[in-house]
């Protein structure tokens, strides 16, 4: 993640007039901003700070200590959150689970004295399982047809 000298740590590209696509410090798409028909920019386009409008012709590089909190916390998604992201220590503090629409975070801490990070995790809606359904509201076009009863259709 690099930040701006402004502070600002989301960026946009404008690859053509009609396109404005938003990027946040590590240089991931965001689910904000218009689209419309024309093609996603290319890594090295032109990246304007959405805070101060500053220009970069590629994304900044980052500073070393950015660069090992991006280490963490590509290392912490690796190995599905079982750890701090900081001293790596697996005692800490979950905090509940908060809904907003299909986006769910919970907050967490660190128990290990000497490092007491704190993170969110973030959870977005991406796959779901149906276990049940009234078969009454299937509609008849999408219904398998009958099975014949094996009884009946070979009758001795």
């Amino acid at each position: 993640m690099f930040t701006c000298k402004c502070g600002g740590q989301e960026f946009h590209t404008i690859g053509r007039e009609s396109m404005n696509h938003y990027y946040n410090g590590d240089g991931d798409h965001l689910d904000t901003g218009d689209y419309f028909d024309c093609e996603i920019p290319k890594p090295n386009s032109c990246y304007t700070c959405t805070g101060c409008n500053k220009e970069y012709a590629d994304m900044p590089p980052l500073s070393p200590e950015e660069e090992w909190l991006a280490r963490q916390k590509r290392n912490y998604m690796r190995h599905n959150g079982a750890m701090c992201p900081i001293c790596e220590g697996r005692d800490f503090e979950v905090g509940s689970l908060e809904i907003d629409g299909p986006t769910v975070w919970q907050l967490i801490s660190c128990s290990n004295p000497d490092c007491g990070a704190e993170w969110t995790d973030v959870y977005e809606l991406n796959h779901i399982d149906i276990d049940s359904y009234p078969t009454n509201l299937i509609p008849e076009d999408a219904k398998p047809p009958e099975v014949p009863n094996p009884n009946e259709v070979f009758k001795k």
